[in-house]
């Protein structure tokens, strides 16, 4: 999808004068405030008051507020008494929780003032100093963008929350670190630990998914549960929802490894997976026993397999690996073609692997009856392991890529774990799947005259070949947002990324960018 710069710029020359106003926000401060009408009625609040007092919320985080105003006008009188008061703190929770403008908010702190007419403002507790709350933010709502343009906006509500799900697992662990200081103990809850420490725990897991899915257009709202210590998610697909626990998924150290027994579960299937509890409640305090949740997928969805993320290949189908009934130690990789519209998959046989990891110490004499194989996909090829080899699936063709050496291998280390970012690889090397893994990275563009690679990694290319053209895409929006993110992109010489008319290229250029092509 492209858009002719020309009429872009005709645009923007009406706009110029008019942004002057808004230009000490963040980007998403001048976007539309969403609609929270499908609240509903949250605690004592009639469903019109919770949209308004959302709505503020949401307005007043946007904006890094000190104190955001409960009062103006159509706003209801919010009285201070407990009642009042803890329905203020489900509706904030809400909104902190769900929604990106939460990312720099502790969603369990906030204070509030009150006169005796009732409460006038809420005080939230916010997770940098105020003065680097603006950059902050805007850097977040980048790093936020990134991540979901991976999504394909044709995929189905359910593909997408799988797409999601692998994602964080691939990317993101589980924080188990115990942080002296409180301020970074508190950090660990947060979705912002993700974005910036890659782990968290639950809440930060259940958090983020959630932003996350209502990013790319799927309503999601938290799991809590006092007596399980634990929090993860409901998801709404068509008129049902189904618990996902993207924490208890992504419970191995090895990285491309993750369950699916917590992916579109039911209640009955959550329990039966380890969780306990009686006091499951969503995050606006109702009742999980009150939600239509459904058992459609407990018997299994395509994406039940062998332990192994699930990848996006670029024909549109997903592959996978899957356990063989009758054979523990072998494997099937196959792929999924989902259609979007009926649901209705089908299914190709790719090859099996049978593969042994061995136990160490035991001079191959025991082995796991699980395949610890993991998968990526990078510029088309399918990426896999094997204990001791690195392999590519290309066009039908198996190519061997490396393998471990004898110095990784000498105290019986086999590879249990791989990712590829950006055209590098990591792959991981322990002695056995539980121990904490050595990282180890090669460079792709090594291996492109066997692959049949570019030297330089895609996403790249396309931002630094395409971006002079007189079209702009998406690929001048990741270029943009690799230039603001601080990478060595070169946007600023390219007057037509100018959309605003004030001499450089920053995030309101971004943010018209994105209006243009949304509404296209």
């Amino acid at each position: 999808m492209t858009i002719s710069i020309k009429k872009m710029l005709a645009a923007s020359a009406a706009i110029c004068m008019t942004m002057v106003q808004g230009m000490l926000l963040p980007v998403s401060a001048q976007e539309s405030t969403p609609d929270f009408s499908d609240l509903g009625a949250i605690g004592v609040f009639t469903e019109e008051e919770t949209e308004k007092i959302a709505a503020a919320i949401y307005q007043g985080l946007v904006e890094g507020q000190p104190k955001i105003s409960m009062r103006g006008e159509g706003m209801p009188v919010i009285g201070i008494d407990e009642a009042s008061t803890g329905s203020l703190q489900l509706v904030f929770k809400t909104v902190a929780s769900g929604w990106d403008v939460g990312i720099l908010t502790d969603r369990r702190k906030i204070m509030w003032g009150a006169n005796s007419k009732g409460v006038t403002s809420i005080v939230p507790t916010y997770l940098v100093a105020p003065e680097n709350y603006a950059a902050e933010y805007e850097n977040m709502m980048l790093k936020l963008d990134e991540i979901t343009a991976e999504v394909d906006p044709n995929l189905s509500d359910l593909e997408k929350a799988l797409f999601l799900h692998e994602w964080m697992a691939e990317n993101c662990s589980y924080d188990y670190t115990e942080y002296a200081d409180p301020a970074e103990e508190d950090l660990r809850h947060t979705a912002y630990a993700m974005l910036t420490r890659e782990k968290a725990v639950c809440e930060g897991y259940s958090q983020f998914y959630t932003m996350l899915l209502h990013r790319v257009g799927v309503n999601s709202m938290i799991v809590e549960s006092k007596e399980a210590n634990h929090g993860w998610n409901l998801v709404e697909i068509g008129d049902s929802w189904y618990h996902v626990d993207v924490t208890g998924d992504d419970s191995s150290n090895a990285l491309g490894r993750v369950e699916h027994t917590r992916f579109m579960k039911s209640t009955d299937a959550m329990y039966a997976a380890g969780l306990n509890g009686s006091d499951w409640t969503l995050v606006d305090g109702t009742p999980v026993s009150e939600m239509p949740v459904s058992d459609q997928y407990d018997n299994g969805g395509f994406w039940d397999g062998g332990g192994s993320s699930m990848q996006k290949l670029e024909d549109g189908s997903w592959v996978g690996i899957y356990a063989v009934e009758g054979n523990e130690t072998t494997v099937q990789f196959k792929t999924t073609e989902v259609d979007p519209v009926t649901g209705e998959i089908v299914e190709k046989h790719l090859f099996h692997l049978s593969d042994l990891w061995y136990v160490a110490g035991t001079n191959q004499t025991k082995w796991y009856t699980s395949s610890y194989a993991v998968t990526d996909v990078y510029q088309g090829i399918l990426f896999y392991t094997t204990p001791y080899n690195m392999m590519a699936y290309n066009n039908g063709n198996f190519q061997w890529l490396f393998g471990l050496t004898e110095e990784q291998k000498a105290d019986g280390s086999a590879i249990y774990g791989m990712h590829i970012d950006d055209g590098i690889m990591y792959y991981y090397t322990s002695p056995d799947p539980l121990s904490e893994p050595t990282e180890h990275m090669v460079n792709l563009a090594d291996f492109s005259a066997q692959l049949g690679l570019t030297d330089t990694p895609q996403e790249e290319t396309e931002a630094s070949t395409e971006a002079p053209d007189q079209n702009i895409g998406v690929v001048d929006v990741v270029a943009i947002q690799r230039y603001l993110l601080g990478e060595d992109v070169n946007v600023a010489d390219h007057a037509e990324y100018d959309l605003t008319c004030d001499g450089v290229v920053d995030g309101f250029d971004l943010a018209l960018l994105k209006r243009a092509l949304l509404t296209k």
